[in-house]
């Protein structure tokens, strides 16, 4: 990638379309999503448009190409890309990777790669957001009313920025609505909902954290929110790390054009258009079809189902947990998300028994999982059989018991 420039380039990325990213990432500021002055759209176009549809016809075939010819570029396509155009983007994207990884069609690196940095300009152009906007009242409330377009929260929302609880802001929404509403619909939502007089607190918080029903201990504690959020980033990591560790053994034993076949035929392609995006002759692609119902393809999508990635939520728990020190319940996640404990965080963790368990408590622990009796272990390390007794029946050392048969 470009690290010259503001805006991220992909190094295979096409060179007209990357001559335009950095002249428009050397030109936008000034520029606003809403302005109709200085609106960012027009100058955007003006920098890549006829690069994207030069691009584009070369890769007609797909998806993404013609919707870049019917718009012209990409500039009509930027207002309402995140309901129109990113879905298509996106699927062209982890297509066109696949064939690369297992058809080394290296004429796909470009198209990829432009792809990814189109995203990236878009994505950049939509944050040249005002700060405020003015909506209009309700009929309870006169004139308009003034709300922050981007606060420190959306970020979290609808989770709460401390914690895996859902925020003041989302606690009131039904499931399919926290997935749905942005962050400043939820605002403008809650705006118009509240009554005169009623404090509702910081919206980004949860209740056990928000300011006006507890102490803000944890708001003013810096260290903390640092704390949470770099574990966030470090459990997803890990998640991503220890999913792809847990399905290597079917990988392997799954043929890649096979696995690329059936993956596409889950995902509602017709065999014409796995056909057209893999390139591979009818023959081909039946064959590997018929694999639909064998043992080890069932065996691969049962495991996929069960070493699932953890959501959002699952994820911040996990991290919550993690920056609170707390192992006993780092290791009941185990049974809601396999491979947590026992892969994922297992170095964490044990570096948490390290600190929280004597040498000795942890050697009685693991002479006893050998099943040496409490005699013989008291006898052994010159220690008396209540010393044993005590140490096996302490809450962390059976969670450390726990643990070693989970990595066993």
């Amino acid at each position: 990638m470009d690290a010259g420039s503001v805006i991220y380039i992909y190094e295979n990325c096409d060179e007209q379309i990357a001559a335009g990213i950095r002249q428009f990432s050397a030109s936008k500021d000034g520029y606003s999503t809403t302005s109709k002055r200085r609106s960012i759209w027009p100058q955007l176009g003006a920098c890549l448009d006829n690069a994207v549809v030069l691009f584009a016809s070369r890769f007609k075939d797909w998806p993404s190409s013609a919707l870049f010819l019917g718009a012209n570029g990409i500039s009509r396509l930027g207002p309402a890309w995140l309901a129109v155009a990113d879905g298509i983007v996106d699927q062209d994207y982890v297509h066109g990777k696949r064939l690369v990884k297992h058809t080394l069609r290296e004429d796909l690196v470009s198209f990829v790669e432009t792809l990814a940095s189109l995203r990236e300009v878009i994505f950049a152009a939509l944050s040249h957001a005002p700060a405020h906007i003015t909506v209009k009242g309700c009929q309870s409330q006169k004139g308009g009313v003034r709300l922050q377009t981007k606060s420190k929260g959306d970020d979290h929302h609808p989770f709460c920025e401390l914690c895996w609880r859902y925020s003041e802001a989302a606690k009131n929404l039904g499931s399919d609505e926290r997935d749905s509403f942005s962050a400043i619909e939820v605002r403008e939502r809650r705006n118009f909902e509240s009554e005169a007089g009623v404090r509702l607190g910081s919206l980004r918080f949860c209740s056990i954290h928000n300011p006006a029903e507890s102490a803000p201990r944890y708001r003013a504690d810096v260290g903390y929110r640092g704390r949470f959020w770099q574990a966030i980033t470090r459990c997803k990591r890990r998640f991503v790390k220890a999913n792809k560790l847990m399905l290597a053994e079917y990988d392997v034993a799954t043929p890649p054009v096979m696995a690329q076949v059936l993956g596409l035929h889950r995902e509602g392609f017709s065999v014409r258009q796995i056909m057209a995006i893999t390139s591979l002759p009818y023959p081909a692609v039946t064959a590997a079809l018929a694999n639909l119902d064998s043992a080890v393809y069932q065996s691969m999508l049962a495991a996929e189902k069960r070493f699932a990635i953890p959501d959002e939520k699952l994820t911040r728990q996990a991290a919550y947990l993690l920056v609170h020190e707390d192992v006993i319940g780092l290791i009941a996640l185990e049974s809601e998300a396999p491979g947590i404990a026992a892969i994922a965080l297992r170095d964490l963790i044990q570096d948490l028994f390290d600190r929280k368990l004597s040498t000795r408590t942890r050697e009685i622990v693991r002479l006893s999982l050998s099943g040496i009796t409490n005699a013989d272990i008291s006898a052994q390390l010159g220690v008396s059989r209540q010393v044993v007794h005590n140490a096996l029946c302490r809450e962390l050392a059976v969670a450390f018991q726990g643990f070693l048969n989970l990595t066993a």
